[in-house]
């Protein structure tokens, strides 16, 4: 999930787009505000808008926009990539992509010459997408009820694009295309391909008028396999909220609730005082409230530093994270800090089921030139220290020529000094921010693709905005397109310094600063 994201948007969105500043529009995420621990998260969902009333929602809600949708289902998980633009009018993408990858096939993949492809379509969480038209080589096929698709007779390296629709308070339309692919076996990952459900929440904290005194915080996260939701400073004893996931009408979750303090100094942890955990049910499309109760009586929680040293990318200011990663996929941020020093030390608690996730990222804010974030997960508190390096963004995104783009345009950037990462390209309509183009590819250039032989492109007259994504340090798309797709966990909210999703290894993240074009009418 992450939750939650509502209508304020547009104006949002508008405004943002508008400024002189550019950098807070962040990512597949568009405009986020990180609160200080001790607030209510308003942060992105899981690739989507801000929420102005907290708590995210794992879906790319975008702005209503005027005009039809592209055709497709809403409801029910992924559609048929259609045709048709938001806003109306024609789109332009119908050339062919850039010069494909010579990588190698990543792990598990082999590379054969005028073979099967057969694949699969995921999402963010891992869900496999039906109904999604995939297309390789001028075929197209459908993807079945587990998600896969086949196609015959495919060259050697190939380009493979889809379309999904989804329902998120409008239609959301995403089109991706993967250049280059060499693996027999690709799957290819999105953002999100569900329908959004949604349900009142009533949550009780019994015994916080014990555990939650004077300037102690109770913090509440949520999670399932349909998404996650996360509420600091929460309210006692009753905390009541909005609840959003992607996926079946009924999903299970688990809860989680914290007690603890930050140092009047420092604004860092300083003491835990209680936790609990209970199951709960969700179910859509009815006005009853589901219900959980925590029992937050006062006990004794052990609790250790993690340390290490950070060796920074100097590009913008440095921000420290931390966050428990529970079990049942929630997660809780305890520390969002902005060091002095390379070095850090943060206390942590011991928990059953949780580990500790620390990240350290430059810029990622918003109005920031770019971000890049490196995390290492699955750690305890007490362990060795840690030693990290920040990675910088790609830069220098140009545009030939740099006035009505079309299909003839060249999109160009430069990579970090060092990296040999894939980009992951993000072009978002600025009116509407529901219609979207995702072209991963390891080229260093590239002109607006084909997808699904045309059925998808871009809309006549209107504004977007392209930022380039790396994730990781894979070589090469294959890599990319492995079993457990490419989308780290910091990708969808790194502005609010949060890990989303069930990915927890040790991962990189980064995304450039924002080029601004026109579509030729």
């Amino acid at each position: 999930m992450k939750y939650l994201r509502h209508p304020a948007r547009i104006a949002l969105f508008a405004s943002a787009f508008g400024s002189a500043g550019c950098g807070a529009l962040l990512g597949i995420e568009d405009v986020h505000e990180g609160p200080a621990n001790g607030t209510e998260m308003g942060g992105s969902g899981e690739g989507g808008d801000p929420n102005p009333n907290g708590g995210t929602t794992s879906g790319d809600a975008g702005a209503s926009a005027s005009g039809s949708s592209h055709a497709g289902a809403a409801t029910g998980g992924a559609s048929v990539g259609g045709s048709g633009n938001p806003n109306g009018g024609t789109g332009v993408g119908g050339a062919a992509g850039g010069a494909t990858s010579t990588g190698e096939a990543g792990a598990g993949g082999s590379v054969q010459t005028g073979s099967t492809v057969t694949g699969h379509v995921i999402d963010l969480r891992g869900h496999k997408l039906s109904g999604v038209a995939v297309e390789i080589a001028g075929k197209q096929a459908t993807t079945d009820g587990g998600g896969a698709f086949t196609v015959t007779d495919v060259p050697a390296v190939y380009d493979a694009s889809l379309v999904v629709h989804y329902l998120s308070t409008v239609t959301q339309t995403h089109g991706y295309v993967f250049q280059g692919l060499k693996r027999r076996d690709p799957t290819l990952q999105v953002y999100q391909g569900l329908v959004e459900q949604t349900q009142s929440l009533d949550a009780t904290f019994s015994g916080a008028d014990q555990s939650a005194t004077g300037t102690r915080t109770i913090s509440l996260s949520l999670a399932g396999p349909d998404g996650a939701f996360e509420r600091r400073d929460a309210p006692k004893p009753t905390l009541a909220t909005s609840l959003k996931w992607a996926g079946p009408a009924e999903t299970q979750e688990q809860a989680h609730a914290l007690v603890w303090q930050n140092n009047a100094t420092s604004g860092l942890p300083e003491g835990y005082y209680a936790y609990a955990t209970a199951p709960l049910m969700l179910s859509s499309g009815t006005t009853a409230h589901a219900a959980v109760g925590l029992s937050l009586l006062p006990t004794a929680i052990a609790s250790s530093p993690v340390t290490g040293t950070v060796t920074p990318a100097s590009f913008s200011d440095r921000t420290d994270s931390v966050s428990l990663r529970f079990s049942s996929g929630a997660t809780m941020r305890l520390v969002a800090s902005n060091p002095a020093s390379s070095t850090f030390s943060y206390l942590v608690p011991t928990l059953a089921g949780a580990t500790i996730t620390f990240a350290a990222s430059e810029g990622c804010a918003p109005s920031s030139p770019g971000c890049g974030i490196v995390h290492k997960d699955g750690l305890l508190g007490g362990g060795a220290a840690l030693t990290v390096k920040i990675p910088s963004p790609v830069t220098n995104l140009t545009l030939a020529p740099a006035t009505a783009v079309d299909s003839n345009t060249q999109f160009s950037l430069t990579p970090a000094v060092g990296s040999t990462s894939p980009f992951v390209s993000v072009l978002i309509n600025g009116t509407s921010g529901n219609d979207r183009l995702y072209v991963i590819s390891s080229e260093r250039s590239f002109k607006l693709p084909s997808v699904l032989n045309g059925a998808y492109s871009l809309v006549h007259g209107e504004s977007y905005r392209w930022q380039v994504e790396t994730h990781g340090t894979a070589a090469s798309v294959d890599e990319l397109a492995g079993p457990s797709g490419f989308i780290d966990a910091f990708s969808v909210n790194h502005s609010d310094f949060s890990p989303s999703g069930p990915s927890t290894g040790d991962g990189a993240y980064t995304l450039s600063a924002a080029k601004f074009f026109t579509v030729a009418n």
